[in-house]
């Protein structure tokens, strides 16, 4: 039994396997592979793209939002000086119409006493 043991210790490797030719199978599955990882490949090359637009319209729309901010400040500005112009306006009014009475009530006064001394 030792020498059998001996033997399977000093035994020959066995003869490596030569290359088999490809079987048409094998051939096919290794097209469709090459043809899947191509797809792969050019599919993160467009959602590469597509994150740089993306990208870009976040920066886009963030440079419209501040300009949508300015022009709704400019906006309430406008309105509150327009208010202001308004409440002025109406002042000028309520005075204008004051003293178109008391002019009135002046004339009423003054032209009688022009006329009784004679100036």
């Amino acid at each position: 039994m030792c020498d059998v043991l001996q033997r399977a210790h000093h035994a020959p490797p066995p003869p490596p396997q030569q290359a088999q030719p490809m079987s048409h199978e094998e051939s096919e599955i290794r097209a469709k592979i090459s043809a899947l990882e191509l797809e792969v490949e050019l599919s993160q090359k467009k959602a590469d793209q597509m994150h740089n637009v993306l990208d870009t319209t976040k920066e886009h729309y963030t440079q419209l939002e501040r300009k949508y901010d300015q022009a709704n400040a400019l906006l309430r500005n406008y309105q509150t000086h327009v208010e202001q112009l308004k409440e002025k306006d109406e002042h000028y009014a309520n005075l204008v119409t004051s003293l178109k009475k008391l002019l009135s009530i002046h004339r009423v006064t003054y032209v009688p006493t022009v006329k009784h001394t004679g100036f």
